[in-house]
């Protein structure tokens, strides 16, 4: 075998003209390298190439278009959402807290893209909570389920001001879960004229396997809810770690929510419903 070099006068992109050369169908002797100086361009085989395959490579070389490489873009680390004046056009950004990731263009970063994926979700209605009322309860006392007053066919359930009432349910916690998120469909059941706020607590115990069920938690208060001057349904979210109510991947867990009486909202809040989500 002999090495050979065929001279050509072209300007190329040596890394996309290599896999042009590999592939073609054609060209059985190998490619050793290539070099160039300027459009000076050397090939060099690792024997003499036949006149057929010659003829291949002729075409091949003869028909590259000499591609620029892509642009490189960089990924930027940051709190929060970027602002403008970092960062260049198809650059991504990502908020390492959140896990948002946010991508430039025309000089303007866009609203971002939550990568929080949710690996399990629940929803529960009025009508499918486990009902507090006896004494294994974190709070022995219950928020009845009642038509809504506004709409009877819809049912709720009515949390009283004055006493701490709850909501019950059990689910099982994912394996590989960080975060539990719940979303509240609920309204102020008479329209207060102004904002408040509804107050709740989540308690918690788990049922690890093979081992004694656990006593329920303190409590852990919950971020308020906003009610509006209306009565109409609102939607309302709130993420919280599993790491800062104690739980584990892979459980069983029973949860009781209630409703704490220091919120502003006077009178009965009424809850339609329930979703809990993991990520």
């Amino acid at each position: 075998m002999a090495l050979t070099e065929y001279t050509y006068t072209k300007s190329v992109n040596l890394r996309v003209l290599t896999d042009e050369i590999v592939a073609d169908a054609g060209i059985i002797v190998a490619l050793d390298h290539m070099n160039t100086n300027g459009t000076a361009l050397s090939v060099w085989m690792v024997d003499v190439l036949p006149g057929a395959e010659e003829t291949a490579l002729d075409a091949v070389v003869s028909a590259h278009s000499n591609p620029a490489e892509p642009t490189a873009y960089h990924a930027i680390a940051a709190s929060g959402a970027p602002d403008d004046s970092i960062g260049s056009d198809g650059d991504c950004c990502i908020d390492a807290a959140t896990l948002i990731i946010y991508q430039k263009a025309s000089g303007t970063w866009d609203a971002g893209q939550d990568l929080n994926v949710v690996i399990k979700k629940y929803t529960y209605f009025a009508d499918n909570f486990d009902n507090p009322n006896n004494s294994d309860w974190a709070v022995n006392a219950l928020a009845v389920a009642s038509a809504d007053t506004n709409n009877n066919a819809i049912v709720v359930r009515r949390f009283d001001d004055t006493t701490e009432e709850g909501i019950g349910f059990t689910l099982e916690i994912p394996s590989g879960a960080t975060n539990i998120v719940f979303d509240f469909k609920s309204r102020a059941e008479t329209a207060p004229g102004s904002a408040k706020t509804v107050k709740t607590k989540l308690y918690v115990r788990e049922m690890p396997d093979d081992a004694a069920v656990e006593s329920w938690s303190s409590g852990t208060a919950l971020a308020d809810l906003s009610m509006p001057a209306n009565e109409n349904f609102q939607y309302d979210s709130e993420s919280i770690a599993l790491a800062t109510l104690g739980l584990v991947g892979g459980r069983a867990a029973q949860f009781e929510l209630t409703r704490l009486g220091t919120g502003t909202l006077v009178g009965d809040w009424s809850l339609l419903g329930l979703t809990v989500s993991f990520t």
